[in-house]
C-alpha cells in the first residue's frame, strides 16, 4: 500500500501569521481572524514538500492564494519569506521551534523546487485579479 501524504488543517497557524503581519503576504491587503478571506499559503507548494510546518506558511487573501495554486512565488517574494522567517526565529511562537531553520535551507528548496519543474513566475501582478 502506498503512503500518501495527507493534508492537515492550518486554521490553527491564522493567529500566529497575522501577529507578526496582519496583512496579505502578497498584495498587502489588510487582513482579520474574523474574515473569511484570510486563507494559508504554503510557499514552497505542499504538492513539492509535503510539509505543513510554520516555516512555510504564509498568510494570504483567497483569491492570492488561489491564483499561485502549485506556483512558486517570484524570488522577489523569496526574499521577503526569508526576511519573515528570520523575524519568528526571534519571538516566542506558541512552543513552534524555527530555530533549525536556516537561510541556506530555504533557498536549497526553493531551488530544488526549480529544479523540479515548479514554475517560479508567479506574481500577484501578472495574475488577474483585481
Amino acid at each position: 500500500m502506498e503512503d500518501v501524504a495527507k493534508r492537515a488543517t492550518l486554521s490553527q497557524y491564522k493567529k500566529i501569521l497575522l501577529k507578526v503581519e496582519p496583512s496579505c503576504f502578497y498584495c498587502v491587503k489588510p487582513l482579520s481572524i474574523v474574515g473569511a478571506d484570510l486563507e494559508i499559503d504554503h510557499f514552497i507548494p505542499w504538492s513539492f514538500i509535503h510539509d505543513d510546518q510554520l516555516w512555510n506558511l504564509v498568510q494570504t487573501c483567497h483569491n492570492y492564494n488561489h491564483s499561485k495554486k502549485d506556483y512558486l512565488a517570484s524570488k522577489t517574494f523569496l526574499t521577503k519569506f526569508i526576511i519573515r522567517n528570520e523575524m519568528f526565529k526571534n519571538i516566542k511562537l506558541n512552543n513552534l521551534a524555527m530555530q533549525n531553520y536556516a537561510t541556506e535551507k530555504y533557498q536549497l528548496i526553493y531551488n530544488n523546487a526549480l529544479i523540479n519543474g515548479f514554475s517560479y513566475d508567479w506574481n500577484p501582478k501578472k495574475s488577474n485579479i483585481n
